[in-house]
């Protein structure tokens, strides 16, 4: 089972990259 806190921590950590995914994609 996966962890409620560990769910939190991929949310949280996908909201930080995606942003600079975005930023990448345009860039190039």
């Amino acid at each position: 089972m996966i962890s409620q806190s560990l769910v939190e921590k991929a949310k949280e950590l996908h909201g930080h990259i995606c942003p600079f995914v975005v930023l990448g994609l345009r860039a190039s």
